[in-house]
Parts: structure tokens; sequence; C-alpha cells
């Protein structure tokens, strides 16, 4: 038997950075989707501070192998 994700959503968090006024702490969402051409990104959030690029980059590898799109 072969299973296959085809789809899926992923929710970092974390607290709020000290120019944010909210105190609600953040979230960025991650979800792989495939309209039939292959698989993509998309991401949302509100709100989402690093300290340099390659936190992102961590991040979206992170993403990239738990939802089956593969480190590109």
């Amino acid at each position: 038997m072969t299973a296959k994700l085809w789809g899926g959503k992923l929710a970092y968090c974390q607290d709020s950075d000290d120019c944010d006024t909210s105190d609600a702490g953040q979230e960025i969402i991650i979800t792989a989707d495939d309209g039939g051409a292959g698989k993509y990104f998309v991401i949302e959030t509100k709100r989402w501070a690093m300290d340099n690029i390659e936190e992102l980059v961590a991040l979206l590898k992170d993403a990239s192998e738990r939802l089956g799109l593969g480190a590109k």
C-alpha cells in the first residue's frame, strides 16, 4: 500500500515581537495545495517577525518536508 500526501496545513506560532501592539502572539500558516499542475505553497499571516532571512528559509524548508513538497 502507498500513501500520498496531496495537501495539508501547518500553523507555526511565536510570541509577539516588541513592536507588535496586539500581544496575542504571531502565527504563520503554510498550506500545500494542488490545482492540478503540481503542489505549491500558500502562506498566510497578519504578522510574523524575524531577525534574519535564514529563519524564514528554515521555516519554509520544514514546511516543505512536512507537507511533502520536497526542499526546493
